[in-house]
C-alpha cells in the first residue's frame, strides 16, 4: 500500500478547510492508499504579527482579535475544532520549512491538497509548493487553488519553478487551470473540492445537532453562513426569508453580529456545520463549502456573489448547471425556483467518476 503525505489547510478555524482536509484523506484511503496529512502549523512571531498587526483602520479589528479568545463562545468554538482535527491521520508538527527538511516525513508520494493553498495574496508560501520535498520524490496536487483569478506578476518566475518541480497537477477552477497554462504553457485538470468525493451518507457520520431544529424551528429555517460584509446582504437575506416564508438562523464567527434574526449561532464547529445545512429549509451564503455541502444535502440554496472573490463559485455551479443560484437584491425575486437534482446530480458524478480517475492515476 503506498503511503500518502497530504499538505493542505487543516489547522485554521475554518469549516470548510477541516472538512476538506478530512476528505482528501479519507478519500484516498477509500481507494487503496494510506494517506497522512502533514502536520504543518506554523506559528512564527510573523505570523502572530500578521494576524494581529494594529494600524489607525483595524483598530477596531484589533481590539476584538485581543478579546475574542475569552469569550465562552470563542471557547467553545475552537474545543470542536480541536476535537474534530483530532479524527485526522496526522505526522508529528512541523512550525516551519526548515523542520520539514531537516526531518522530512517520509511517503512514497507527497501530495499538495485542495483549498487555497496557492494563494500570493498575501504572500508566497513555498511550503504548499512543496519545496521541502527532495527533486527526486514524486510530487503532485489534487483540486489546489490559488484562491483568485489572477497572481501578482512579480511571483511569476517563483510560481513557474516551483510548479514546474510537480509530477501531475490538478486544480480546483478554470480560473487556476488558465494560470498554470499562462506560466507553463500547458492545460492541466479541473477537479472537483474534495468534499464532494465522499456521499451525503459518508458525511451524515460526522454530523451534530446545534440545537433542537424541530422544536425551535418545526416549519424549517434559512441557514445562512458567511461573511456579512457584502453590500446588500441583511436586505437580501431578509427577502428570501419573506419570500420562502421561514425564520434566519445566522452562524457568526466573530464576537457579536447587529444584524437582526431569529437565531444567532457563534460557536459552531465543523460537525455542526453539517447538520446545520442538512436540517434548513434553505442555505443562502457566499461560502464555497456552505455552497458545496448544500449540493452534497440536495438542498435549496442561493448565492450572494462577492465583489472580487468569485473564481471558484463560479467554476463549480457552471459545472454544474446552477450558475442561476447566485441572486443580487435586482433579481432574487426572478431567480425563485426550485433545484432540479437529476440533472446536477448527474453532472456531478460524471465530474465524481473523473476526479477519482485521476487520483488513482496520479498514484501509479
Amino acid at each position: 500500500m503506498k503511503k500518502i503525505g497530504l499538505m493542505t489547510f487543516h489547522t485554521a478555524f475554518n469549516c470548510g478547510a477541516m472538512l476538506q482536509a478530512i476528505a482528501t484523506q479519507l478519500a484516498l484511503n477509500k481507494i487503496g492508499f494510506d494517506c497522512t496529512i502533514i502536520d504543518y502549523y506554523p506559528n512564527s512571531v510573523e505570523e502572530e504579527n500578521r494576524q494581529y498587526s494594529f494600524n489607525v483602520c483595524n483598530f477596531r479589528f484589533f481590539i476584538k482579535g485581543l478579546l475574542m479568545p475569552f469569550f465562552p463562545h470563542t471557547k467553545r468554538r475552537t474545543a470542536r475544532f480541536e476535537k474534530f482535527r483530532n479524527k485526522m491521520n496526522l505526522t508529528k508538527r512541523y512550525k516551519d520549512i526548515n523542520e520539514l527538511m531537516e526531518d522530512l516525513p517520509l511517503f512514497d508520494i507527497y501530495m499538495v491538497g485542495s483549498d487555497q493553498v496557492w494563494n500570493t495574496q498575501a504572500a508566497l508560501s513555498s511550503v504548499y509548493f512543496l519545496d521541502f520535498v527532495p527533486d527526486e520524490k514524486r510530487k503532485v496536487t489534487y483540486a489546489s487553488s490559488f484562491g483568485t483569478s489572477t497572481i501578482d506578476k512579480k511571483y511569476n518566475n517563483e510560481v513557474r519553478r516551483l510548479l514546474n518541480r510537480f509530477d501531475q497537477i490538478a486544480v480546483r477552477e478554470s480560473f487556476g487551470q488558465k494560470i498554470i497554462v499562462d506560466l507553463l504553457g500547458k492545460k492541466v485538470p479541473v477537479v472537483l473540492d474534495p468534499t464532494f468525493l465522499l456521499s451525503k451518507n459518508e458525511w451524515e457520520k460526522f454530523e451534530k445537532k446545534e440545537f433542537d431544529y424541530e422544536r425551535e424551528f418545526p416549519n424549517g429555517y434559512l441557514f445562512y453562513y458567511g461573511s456579512l460584509e457584502i453590500e446588500g446582504t441583511e436586505q437580501l437575506l431578509n427577502k428570501l426569508a419573506t419570500i420562502y416564508k421561514v425564520p434566519i438562523v445566522l452562524s457568526y464567527s466573530g464576537m457579536y453580529s447587529k444584524i437582526k434574526v431569529d437565531k444567532k449561532v457563534y460557536d459552531v464547529g465543523p460537525q455542526e456545520f453539517l447538520s446545520l445545512i442538512k436540517n434548513a429549509t434553505l442555505v443562502f451564503s457566499n461560502s464555497f463549502h456552505a455552497t458545496a455541502f448544500s449540493i452534497i444535502y440536495q438542498k435549496e440554496f442561493y448565492v450572494i456573489p462577492h465583489p472580487t472573490r468569485n473564481s471558484r463559485m463560479e467554476s463549480l455551479l457552471d459545472i454544474l448547471g446552477l450558475s442561476a443560484r447566485f441572486v443580487t437584491n435586482e433579481t432574487v425575486e426572478e431567480r425563485i425556483s426550485a433545484i432540479d437534482y437529476v440533472p446536477v446530480n448527474a453532472r456531478l458524478q460524471s465530474e465524481i467518476n473523473k476526479s477519482y480517475k485521476y487520483l488513482q492515476m496520479v498514484m501509479l
